[in-house]
């Protein structure tokens, strides 16, 4: 059994900061109240965060504006993010961020090592966040039999509401994101063709 550790937060949204990173576990299927959602904002945003790692087992259930204001918050700190996950419904919202410029990657538990390297720890700290990491992840019941290994996703005891919710919440992000970016495009695009048009005007006249 994984030991003890003492988190901020709730149990559905809980961290602890380990060195420059902000450790976050999320609970699967559960939505996030906005108070507690802006307390985890505020630690992502205190100046000794510089690399934050995200965990969940199973697909996450933050809402669109939620998840917006996060991944605006990590662009803005230029923050290295890791998301330590089974649930591809998660890292399709890490690649979506990835999109609009966060830097941010997924891993699968048993990457966890990865993981840990990506967000700055040397090797000598490793072992030990990886610890502290698990039994984060494991503080109200272990979530596998295997600590770092997983093959599937399965509904731990403190999951409630229902993963097609969660998927059909992570695929509207998605679009949105995918809007955004088209959008984006679009205004770059613009811009040069306006500058190719100025150009083409002030080549004319010179002439």
């Amino acid at each position: 059994m994984a030991d003890k550790v003492t988190f901020e937060g709730k149990r559905e949204l809980r961290w602890l900061q380990l060195g420059p990173c902000l450790v976050t576990y999320m609970e699967a299927d559960t939505p996030f109240q906005d108070k507690l959602w802006d307390q985890w904002l505020e630690a992502v945003a205190q100046p000794t965060t510089g690399y934050l790692m995200i965990c969940a087992w199973g697909p996450t259930a933050p809402s669109n504006q939620q998840w917006r204001r996060a991944n605006k918050q990590m662009r803005e700190q230029q923050l290295t993010v890791a998301v330590v996950t089974e649930a591809r419904h998660n890292a399709a919202l890490a690649k979506a961020a990835s999109w609009l410029g966060t830097n941010i990657k997924s891993f699968r538990w048993g990457e966890l090592h990865s993981a840990c390297e990506f967000v700055g720890f040397d090797r000598a700290e490793r072992i030990g966040a990886r610890t502290k990491i698990i039994a984060l992840r494991d503080r109200f019941g272990s979530v596998t039999t295997d600590e770092t290994s997983a093959s599937s996703y399965t509904h731990g005891s403190a999951s409630g509401g229902s993963s097609t919710d969660s998927i059909s919440n992570s695929g509207a992000i998605v679009r949105e994101t995918n809007d955004e970016i088209q959008s984006r495009l679009a205004e770059v695009q613009a811009r040069l063709r306006e500058r190719s048009a100025f150009r083409r005007a002030g080549y004319t006249s010179d002439s």
